[in-house]
């Protein structure tokens, strides 16, 4: 379903870039002849969607009426910008991958509707950035694919093979086949991805988050150090549950009220956290990763049965479920109305995923519309909408297009990166 801005077409993403290169011509030569400007160390931008809003990053006379006139113009380019990518290139791309995923999982396209040509999976997208991976076992296998799509082998060249060129099982073979070579997937290396670290600048670490407090604390802190240029974070699996069956806030004093809270503070425990790191570090994109498809479908026996329950909103699943938690209201003051919501959409089905999900795309909306003139562009990875039973093993994580899914990862960070404002050299 495609997310952002519900608004009337907007102009088509030419006549946005070429409307904003004016924009950004007239601004130089305003700050030129009216503006003293101390010499910085800046990257200058390339792009002309982010031109007009990079000029103003340094920008002392920031209310000014001139200046305020131009930014807001340049805004709104860039919102028109961003409701292209959400609302018309990236869920054409969708579309187009899952008519047929081992076809067109790979390879190029030009997109008829939308006038968009989309590269297929190029591994250089990836190459020379510092990409911060933040969160659970949904980034922790993108992960280890990555370490086998980038890292060298012994005597390899410096040429990627031509992944745009195959199918997605050859593709996926071979990536297999490397991770294999590589023993990241070997009984003794059953930790976390090995970081990515590559003399050209490359740097990709998988952070792993649990509802532990001191886990998050950790994993915040360690993604500062790193000080990334992209982050792609995700998590919400772990604060959900299938109470009455083996996964539910009230066995554990100690972390159940945690996962309830962080469930019912979706937005300001996570997402609001995620995107305040990433504005202190001055990334230059930050990508929420949607929760994974679950295929309930899939399920078996005791799991499919609890599922069937929750999926149907059982009253008795329901009510058991908020008496065995209704404990943590008068210990951790968690309303009773919170604890009865998280039993009916906290559940570990692909209606929990979705609930999550719409929050994510809320909150990302509400950051374009607040936020237009910040340095940090946040976007979604809707990896969700390529997944489905076809793709999974055990209902919940999707190795098997795991390859179709890198290659929207890169398209989404080339993609929203047209929208996005330079950043002051760090």
């Amino acid at each position: 379903m495609p997310f952002g801005y519900q608004r009337g077409d907007a102009r088509p993403l030419a006549t946005v870039q070429k409307s904003l290169l004016l924009i950004s011509i007239v601004v130089l030569l305003s700050l030129l002849v009216h503006l003293e400007i101390p010499r910085r160390n800046i990257s200058i931008p390339t792009n002309p969607v982010a031109d007009a809003r990079f000029l103003f990053a340094g920008e002392d006379n920031w209310n000014d009426p001139k200046s305020v006139e131009l930014r807001s113009n340049a805004g709104v380019a860039y919102k028109e910008c961003i409701h292209h990518m959400e609302s018309k290139r990236l869920p054409a791309l969708i579309t187009k991958l899952s008519q047929n995923p081992e076809v067109n999982g790979m390879i190029p396209h030009d997109l008829s509707d939308t006038m968009d040509h989309m590269k297929g999976l190029d591994s250089s997208v990836f190459r020379g950035k510092r990409i911060a991976m933040m969160g659970d076992s949904t980034l922790y296998y993108p992960s280890k694919y990555l370490y086998a799509l980038l890292m060298k082998l012994e005597n390899e060249g410096v040429d990627d093979p031509e992944y745009e060129k195959m199918t997605l099982s050859e593709a996926s073979a071979l990536v297999l086949q490397r991770a294999n070579t590589f023993h990241l997937f070997a009984r003794g290396d059953q930790g976390g991805p090995r970081p990515i670290k590559i003399p050209d600048g490359t740097w990709i670490e998988w952070m792993s988050l649990e509802y532990i407090s001191k886990s998050v604390e950790e994993m915040f802190v360690k993604a500062e150090e790193m000080n990334p240029d992209i982050v792609v974070a995700n998590m919400g699996f772990h604060w959900l549950h299938l109470c009455g069956f083996k996964m539910c806030p009230s066995l554990s004093e100690e972390h159940g009220p945690l996962i309830i809270n962080h469930w019912v503070n979706y937005k300001t425990d996570w997402l609001q956290r995620v995107y305040d790191m990433a504005v202190k570090v001055n990334a230059k994109l930050l990508l929420f990763k949607t929760n994974n498809f679950i295929c309930d479908e899939k399920r078996t026996k005791e799991w499919e049965t609890w599922s069937s329950r929750y999926l149907s909103f059982d009253s008795k699943t329901i009510e058991d479920c908020y008496q065995e938690n209704l404990k943590f209201s008068d210990s951790h003051n968690i309303p009773t109305d919170q604890i009865l919501s998280y039993c009916k959409y906290g559940q570990f089905t692909e209606l929990g995923s979705e609930y999550l999900n719409d929050q994510m795309k809320d909150f990302v909306r509400e950051i374009h519309d607040n936020n237009p003139d910040s340095t940090l562009t946040v976007g979604i990875f809707n990896d969700h909408d390529i997944e489905g039973c076809h793709s999974t093993e055990d209902s919940i994580h999707h190795k098997l297009n795991m390859l179709m899914r890198l290659r929207l990862l890169s398209n989404t960070i080339e993609s929203y990166s047209e929208c996005s404002l330079p950043m002051i050299s760090k």
